[in-house]
C-alpha cells in the first residue's frame, strides 16, 4: 500500500489531483434563479430574519419589452444557505396589460410577520393610476392583509413606493411624490403619511403632510426613516440633489437643501445611513466628464444637513453609482449599479472592493443588499444572459465580500475628495390627501429553479462505486466545458494514480466511512465551483486470522506469527522488532502490552486483524528483609521471578564487597550463611543478571536474627 500521507500528484489532460481543503465554517452561495416562461428583471428587497430564513421581493415580466407585456412581482423564501423553500407571484386584480411597477421593500415586522411593498397600478375610471401597495404576510407566505395608498397619480413616473417601519407607532411611514392636473397643468408635490400596524391612516395633520418646493418640481427618489425623522431625497429641476427632513409629529418639513457636487452634470442619492455619531452618509452617483462617466458618490452631513465630507469612487468603467448598502460595526458596505461591492469606514476611506466575474456572458446589477445573521451580506440583482432571457441573481458573501470557490476578484477603486455646494431651498405646504383602500391581489404559488452562476447546467460528478478499506475505484471524469480546467480533492488516507492511455484515474482508500470526492471545475475568470460525491468505504467482510506461538512471555523472548493464508502480508507492531532473517518472528525487550496487526490484500480489499501480546516483568517483587532463625517463616531470600528466563545469575555481597552467595537457578534462595557459618545481621547488596534484559537488576536486603 502507498503511505496514506503520500498522495500521488499528476496531470490528466487538465485534471490535477491534490489533498482536500478544510471546509469553510460559513456557508456562501451564488445562484441564478429562473422560472419557465417568465423573465426576472431585478431583485429589489432582501432580508434575513432572526431564524436565518431569507426573504426577497423581485420584479418580473412575462415577455420581451416589445409586444404583449405584463409586469408583476413575486416574493420568495429560502433557507440560510439560499435553497428555495417557496415562491409566490403577486398580481393586482382586474388589471390587464399592466401590473406592479416597482417591488421595492421587504421588511420583518415586530410581530415576526413580513411586509412587502411596491409602487403599483390600479384602474380608476377606466384608467391606470399609481400608488403604493403594502402586503402583510406570514413567514409561510399567507396574506394577512393588503392595502393600497391611492395617490391618484396620472403618470407612472410619479409614484409613492417608499415604505418604512415606524417604531414609534408600530406602523408604517409612506413618503413619495404625487401628481395631478390643476388648471390643466400637471402639478407634482410630495407627502409623508403615517399608517398604523393594520395599514390604516393615523389621523392628525402631523401624520399626513404635503408640501412642494416654491420653484421647480421635486420628485422623490427614495426616503428613509432615521432616528426621529423622515428624510426624503430626490431632484428638483437641475443637476443638484435635494434632501428634505421631516421630524416625527411635525406638520411640515424642517428644511429642504440642495447638494451640488463640483464637476457633476447629473447626480442623485439612492440610499442613506445614520452613523454612530448621528451623522448621515448619503450614497448615490454622479455623472462626470460631460456625462460620459458615472461614479459612486458619498456625501456625509450632520442631521441638520450641514456638509461634513464628500468623496467620489471611480473604477474606470465598472462602478457607476451606489444603489444599496448596509452599515456594520466599523463601516458601510455598498452595492453598485454594476458588479462591484465595496466597504468604506465611517470617514469614507476604502476598506476593500470586490468585483464579481461575468461568467457565461451575464451582466450583474446589484440593486439591494442585506446583512446576514452570521456577518456576511446577501445581495440580489439582474443578470441579462441574452437578449431573449433574463435571470434573477441571488448570492451571499462572507464579511469581506468574498464567495467560496467563486467569482470574486479585488476591484481597483480610486477614491478622491469632491467639493459639494449646499444650498437651502424654500418650500410651502400643499393641501391634499390620500386614500387607503383594500388592495385586491391574487397570490399564486410558483416553482423556481436555481443553479450556481459558476457551474455548467446539469453537470455532475460520475457516481462512484462503493468499496472497502484498501479497495480502489476507477473514475472517468465528465467532459469539461470549452476553456475550463478541473482539479480533484481527496480525503485523507486516499491515493490516486493515473491509468495510462485513458482519461480515468484509480482512487484507493485506507479509511472506512463516507469518503468525499470533490471535482472543482474552474471556468474562465478563476470562477471555481465544486461538485461533490461520496464513496462508501467499509471494512472487508472477509476474515483474516493468524496465531502466535506465545501471547504471554518474558522480555527478550520472541513470538512466531503463523498466518492461516500464506500470501504476502504486512505486519505492524509497536514495541517489537523483527528478528533478522525471519519477518514473521517478533521480539520484545521491555514489559508491556503490545498489539500485532497483520494486513493482507485479498479479492481487492484490505483485510486486517490484530492480536495483543503481554510481555511480563522478569522480576515481579523482591523482599527487603528476611530472618534465617529456623522458625520456617521467612528463613530465606530470593527475588520473585514472573517468567522463566533464558539465563539467570543471582549474586549477594556484604558491605566489604565480598560475595556471600551466588546461584544460576532462579528458584534457589540464600539461607543467610557464609562459608558454612551464619552471616552477621547487616544489609546486603544483591544483583540479578539475565540475557532477557539489557541491564542488571539491583537492590538490597536486610538480614535480621
Amino acid at each position: 500500500m502507498n503511505s496514506t500521507n503520500n498522495i500521488t500528484r499528476f496531470v490528466l489532460h487538465s485534471f490535477i489531483f491534490f489533498v482536500s481543503r478544510i471546509a469553510e465554517a460559513q456557508t456562501t452561495f451564488n445562484q441564478l434563479i429562473t422560472q419557465p416562461t417568465t423573465k426576472f428583471t431585478d431583485f429589489m428587497g432582501i432580508l434575513q430574519s432572526g431564524d436565518s430564513s431569507i426573504y426577497g421581493v423581485t420584479n418580473k415580466h412575462t415577455s420581451s419589452f416589445s409586444g404583449t407585456y405584463q409586469e408583476y412581482y413575486a416574493v420568495f423564501k429560502t433557507d440560510k444557505n439560499g435553497n428555495l423553500l417557496w415562491a409566490k407571484d403577486i398580481k393586482p386584480n382586474g388589471i390587464q396589460g399592466i401590473g406592479a411597477v416597482f417591488a421595492s421593500n421587504a421588511k420583518e415586522l415586530p410581530d415576526g410577520n413580513l411586509a412587502f411593498s411596491s409602487a403599483s397600478a390600479r384602474i380608476i375610471a377606466g384608467q391606470p393610476t399609481y400608488g403604493t401597495g403594502i402586503i402583510k404576510m406570514t413567514q409561510q407566505g399567507e396574506v394577512i392583509w393588503s392595502k393600497y395608498i391611492e395617490a391618484n397619480n396620472s403618470h407612472n413616473h410619479y409614484i409613492s413606493e417608499y415604505v418604512q417601519l415606524n417604531p414609534n407607532t408600530g406602523g408604517f411611514t409612506v413618503c413619495g411624490t404625487k401628481a395631478k392636473i390643476i388648471n390643466n397643468l400637471l402639478k407634482r408635490f410630495n407627502f409623508c403619511v403615517e399608517l398604523d400596524a393594520n395599514g390604516e391612516k393615523i389621523p392628525g395633520p402631523e401624520n399626513e403632510r404635503y408640501f412642494a418646493p416654491q420653484t421647480g418640481a421635486y420628485q422623490v427618489a427614495f426616503s428613509r426613516k432615521m432616528g426621529n425623522s423622515n428624510y426624503m431625497s430626490g431632484q428638483i429641476t437641475g443637476t443638484a440633489i435635494t434632501v428634505t427632513k421631516i421630524p416625527d409629529n411635525a406638520t411640515a418639513p424642517l428644511w429642504m437643501k440642495n447638494y451640488l457636487p463640483e464637476g457633476s452634470t447629473l447626480c442623485y442619492f439612492n440610499e442613506s445611513f445614520m452613523l454612530p455619531n448621528d451623522d448621515i452618509v448619503w450614497a448615490g452617483g454622479m455623472y462626470i466628464n460631460n456625462g460620459a462617466d458615472n461614479v459612486g458618490l458619498l456625501v456625509c452631513t450632520d442631521n441638520d444637513g450641514n456638509l461634513k465630507w464628500a468623496k467620489k469612487y471611480d473604477s474606470g468603467d465598472r462602478l457607476e453609482s451606489f444603489l444599496s448598502g448596509k452599515t456594520t460595526t466599523d463601516g458601510i458596505v455598498l452595492a453598485s449599479l454594476q458588479d462591484i461591492i465595496l466597504k468604506v469606514d465611517f470617514s469614507g476611506n476604502l476598506v476593500w472592493a470586490n468585483e464579481f466575474y461575468k461568467e457565461q456572458n451575464f451582466d450583474a446589477y446589484f440593486l439591494t443588499l442585506a446583512n446576514s445573521v452570521d456577518g456576511g451580506f446577501i445581495s440580489g440583482g439582474f443578470a441579462d444572459v441574452t437578449t431573449q432571457f433574463e435571470y434573477g441573481l441571488f448570492f451571499k458573501t462572507k464579511a469581506d465580500g468574498s464567495i467560496d470557490h467563486c467569482c470574486v476578484t479585488p476591484a481597483n477603486i480610486t477614491v478622491s475628495d469632491v467639493n459639494v455646494t449646499v444650498q437651502n431651498r424654500s418650500f410651502s405646504p400643499f393641501p391634499d390627501s390620500v386614500n387607503v383602500v383594500p388592495w385586491p391581489i391574487t397570490l399564486t404559488n410558483n416553482t423556481w429553479t436555481s443553479r450556481s452562476t459558476c457551474a455548467p447546467e446539469d453537470y455532475n460528478i460520475p457516481e462512484p462505486a462503493a468499496t472497502c478499506t484498501g479497495g480502489c475505484i476507477t473514475v472517468l471524469p465528465p467532459p469539461l466545458p470549452v476553456g475550463a480546467t478541473a482539479s480533484w480533492e481527496f480525503p485523507a488516507g486516499a491515493s490516486a494514480t493515473f491509468i495510462p492511455g485513458t482519461d480515468s484515474i484509480r482512487i484507493c482508500f485506507d479509511n472506512e466511512g463516507a469518503q468525499n470526492l470533490r471535482l472543482n471545475i474552474k471556468l474562465a475568470g478563476d470562477c471555481v465551483f465544486p461538485y461533490d460525491n461520496t464513496v462508501s468505504v467499509t471494512n472487508s467482510p472477509l476474515l483474516l486470522t493468524f496465531s502466535l506461538a506465545d501471547t504471554v512471555f518474558c522480555p527478550g523472548i520472541c513470538t512466531d506469527i503463523q498466518l492461516v493464508n500464506s500470501g504476502p502480508a504486512t505486519i505492524t507492531t509497536l514495541g517489537g522488532t523483527a528478528q533478522a532473517g525471519d519477518s514473521l518472528r517478533i521480539c520484545y525487550q521491555q514489559a508491556g502490552t503490545y498489539p500485532i496487526t497483520v494486513q493482507q490484500m485479498q479479492e481487492g480489499c484490505l483485510r486486517t486483524h490484530t492480536i495483543e501480546v503481554t510481555v511480563q516483568n522478569l522480576l515481579d517483587e523482591t523482599p527487603n528483609a528476611f530472618t534465617p532463625n529456623g522458625d520456617q517463616l521467612n528463613d530465606t531470600f530470593r527475588p520473585v521471578i514472573d517468567c522463566i528466563p533464558d539465563t539467570y545469575l543471582l549474586q549477594i555481597f556484604n558491605r566489604w564487597g565480598e560475595m556471600v552467595f551466588q546461584t544460576e537457578d532462579y528458584l534457589a534462595a540464600w539461607d543467610g550463611t557464609y562459608k558454612g557459618n551464619p552471616a552477621p545481621m547487616d544489609t546486603y547488596i544483591w544483583t540479578v543478571n539475565s540475557n532477557n534484559v539489557q541491564k542488571a537488576y539491583k537492590g538490597d536486603v536486610t538480614l535480621l536474627r
